[in-house]
């Protein structure tokens, strides 16, 4: 099945607040890139949401200082991307691709299992 996917900039914003993106039905973003520029009164402080976890925290000390940040993220129909922006003159882009995807998933497959984390040295040979 071929899935048409489409390179795509899911969020420019440049304002002080909480800036959410849905992903629509019927689709599923991958998000791969997010700048921040911060050009207002330092301290500057960012974060970015992707389908409910925090993916990237950025903090600047100073005017004029930019950041590039390469990942890999997935956030399917409905969830949504969020960029908090904690200084007015912070400049933010988080983009990606977009993919058609009819198969309705919400989410990996599986279950996740917790469990108590056993240092490698206390763990029983």
């Amino acid at each position: 099945m071929a899935w048409p996917i489409y390179t795509e900039t899911f969020q420019r914003v440049t304002a002080q607040g909480t800036w959410l993106w849905t992903v629509p039905a019927g689709h599923r973003a991958v998000v791969k890139s997010i700048t921040v520029m911060a050009l207002g009164a330092p301290p500057s402080n960012t974060w970015v949401i992707v389908g409910g976890v925090y993916v990237a925290y950025f903090t600047f000390q100073a005017a004029g200082v930019s950041r590039a940040q390469d990942l890999l993220a997935v956030a399917y129909a409905g969830q949504k991307t969020e960029i908090l922006i904690g200084t007015a003159g912070t400049h933010v882009t988080l983009s990606g691709y977009l993919f058609s995807d009819s198969s309705g998933r919400t989410g990996p497959a599986g279950e996740l299992e917790h469990k108590t984390f056993v240092h490698p040295d206390q763990r029983p040979a």
